[in-house]
């Protein structure tokens, strides 16, 4: 049965036969690929040249010439036989040649190495195209003798690889160790002795004349005759874009670890700034520096909150905006202005990073990429990473950095949604509006009195909003009403001397209220009083202010006046967290409407069928609805949960 040589030693033989035939000495070369192939499969074999009166011996002690004159005289590549195996050398149906080996059971990958040696003999006896073929590749093949006193042969790709020429190495064998980077030199040098008595692999870094560096994959094999190494032939292959993918796959999975454990510290992480803080933390493991900040309130400066890794007074040294300015070119203010990932793949040449070189550059930092974080549109900050190497953020790590931007954007949310109902500290921005809404700042001009809103609230596609009018008639109030084209319907619900409150019902579609709900804010008030006319919006704190204060002043007749940070205290009462925990949707609507409308007064000043109609419901569901609520409510006020 014949033998499963070893991979290692198939490339090792053909390797070696490749090199005997750029020396061009055809009997000698048959008599190399003969040894070999017996050597490998451990069976006879011999190479048959076609000759006038049929096959013709070259080389070796396999003699049955019948395998031999069916393989030339067939039309197969390979040709199986009692005696053994027989690969044609050349062409099928116009063979020069073939190589026999007594053996009839040989495995896929032993005939394979066969085909690999009748490819160099063919190639070889093709009158030199094996050399020309040899010099074309883009591996480096080289031949010397045992000390490296001679190089017999270097193909061109030394050239390209070392940046040195060819004739350079054939004057002065050693040479290449020149161009080999010094930290990987002496390691090199102290294993040439080793090529003259077994195979040889090494990794090591090239230096070129222009200072770019490659990888270098070095094998060489001893070339035994008469049980002697007479010469060394080898195979040096730049692995350095294979390296490079390799790193970056390297990196791009243990980001993809570091974004699963950043994604259960966002599940587990109660607060905003720790959350923030931990996500610096751990990704300044595999960068240089990361920070994460946002818009200063109501300005254009970019300002951080917090960091981790090389710092070094950077934050301090530049400065980062969002507006017109050429501190706003960079990846900073562009992810600011477009909400989109921003990659700056070498700092040293980026002509849009000219502000922030010299410190970036001092400090180690060679890439960035700056990622926003956002959720629904809102924009909560921006995480910027810089790497110590150029081009450090491939396509999958961009992915996967956009997506950790998206999932803390998302976390914050939830964490400002949680505070904004837990009582916590909110934003409030004061707007004046010039002319808005029109009717009703000339029915309080008119008139000399005061519209206030209190409460809004969207069903379905309608806005309901609760107020109190005082010093306005209400006929005065009804006619303007009217007029605008936005609102619908108006309804006085109680009475008091000098003011009453009223329902005002608009078109839910109301262009402002939409804005402000795409920039996660609300219209908690607003105040007509004497033709002036200022609303103020409820923001989660960290909110990106800046621009929403631009998108009204923009869009509408509005100018900024002001800016308070609160605290709305929680209640002893369970109240909001009740609401928000153990209320549907639908209860909370039914009892925030049927409050606010007046349902409870005494005596009423809406009926429970009115409160239905608002809610476009039929009486007995605003009944169940409420009676749930109320029982809700009742239980976790007696703590009968």
């Amino acid at each position: 049965m014949g033998v499963d040589a070893d991979e290692r030693d198939r490339r090792k033989a053909v390797a070696g036969i490749a090199m005997g035939a750029l020396e061009g000495d055809g009997r000698r070369l048959a008599v190399d690929a003969v040894a070999a192939v017996g050597d490998v499969l451990a069976a006879p074999a011999a190479l048959f040249e076609r000759g006038p009166d049929g096959p013709e011996r070259l080389a070796g002690e396999f003699d049955d010439s019948s395998l031999a004159e069916r393989a030339l005289t067939g039309e197969g590549r390979v040709v199986a036989s009692e005696a053994g195996v027989g690969a044609v050398v050349g062409p099928a149906g116009d063979p020069r040649g073939v190589l026999c080996v007594g053996s009839r059971e040989l495995s896929e990958a032993d005939i394979g190495f066969l085909e690999d040696v009748v490819t160099v003999l063919e190639r070889a006896w093709a009158g030199g195209k094996f050399r020309q073929f040899a010099e074309r590749l883009e591996e480096v093949v080289w031949m010397s003798s045992v000390e490296i006193d001679e190089i017999h042969y270097v193909n061109p790709a030394y050239e390209e690889v070392w940046g040195r020429s060819r004739e350079s190495l054939y004057e002065e064998p050693m040479s290449f160790l020149e161009g080999i980077h010094s930290e990987d030199r002496d390691r090199i040098r102290e294993t040439i002795p080793q090529r003259a008595r077994d195979e040889y692999e090494e990794v090591y870094r090239v230096v070129r004349p222009d200072d770019s560096i490659r990888w270098v994959r070095d094998r060489a094999y001893p070339i035994r005759e008469g049980g002697e190494v007479r010469r060394v032939v080898g195979i040096a292959e730049d692995v350095t874009e294979r390296r490079e993918r390799r790193r970056r796959l390297e990196r791009a999975n243990r980001l993809n670890r570091l974004c699963q454990e950043i994604t259960h510290l966002v599940i587990t992480t109660p607060d905003r700034q720790t959350l923030e803080q931990r996500v610096c933390d751990r990704l300044a493991e595999p960068y240089r520096f990361v920070w994460i900040g946002g818009l200063a309130p109501g300005g254009t400066r970019v300002i951080s909150r917090v960091w981790a890794g090389v710092e070094e007074g950077y934050l301090d040294a530049v400065r980062i905006t969002a507006d017109e300015a050429e501190t706003a070119a960079g990846p900073t203010g562009r992810a600011v202005e477009t909400q989109e990932v921003q990659v700056v793949t070498d700092i040293t040449t980026d002509p849009d990073f000219e502000p922030w070189r010299e410190a970036a550059v001092a400090r180690g930092y060679r890439a960035s990429i700056a990622v926003p974080i956002a959720h629904d549109g809102l924009l909560y900050g921006l995480l910027n990473v810089y790497a110590a190497c150029p081009d450090a953020f491939s396509g999958d790590e961009t992915r996967v950095l956009s997506r950790l931007g998206e999932v803390i954007g998302h976390a914050i949310a939830a964490i400002e949604r949680k505070a904004a109902l837990a009582g916590d500290t909110v934003v409030e921005l004061e707007f004046r509006a010039e002319g808005f809404p029109e009717a009703l700042v000339a029915c309080s001009r008119e008139s000399g009195g005061i519209l206030r809103f209190e409460h809004l609230s969207r069903h379905d596609d309608r806005l309901i909003a609760y107020g109190t009018a005082t010093g306005v008639p209400e006929e005065r109030l009804c006619g303007a009403v009217e007029r605008e084209e936005d609102l619908v319907s108006v309804r006085v619900i109680e009475r008091e001397e000098g003011s009453y409150g009223f329902e005002l019902e608009a078109d839910g579609a109301v262009p402002l209220v939409e804005t402000l709900a795409g920039y996660g804010g609300r219209l908690s008030s607003a105040t007509i009083a004497d033709g002036d006319c200022r609303f103020v919006v409820e923001l989660p704190e960290g909110a990106d202010t800046r621009r929403l204060i631009d998108a009204l002043e923009s869009g509408y007749e509005t100018s900024y006046v002001a800016k308070r940070t609160t605290s709305r205290e929680a209640p002893a009462f369970p109240g909001t967290a009740l609401l928000d925990r153990r209320l549907t949707e639908r209860q909370r609507e039914v009892l925030e409407t049927a409050t606010y409308a007046g349902y409870f007064e005494w005596p009423r000043a809406t009926t429970g069928e009115e409160v239905a109609e608002r809610l476009r419901i039929a009486p007995a569901t605003f009944a169940q609805h409420l009676r749930a609520a109320e029982r809700k409510l009742f239980e976790a006020t007696f703590d009968r949960e």
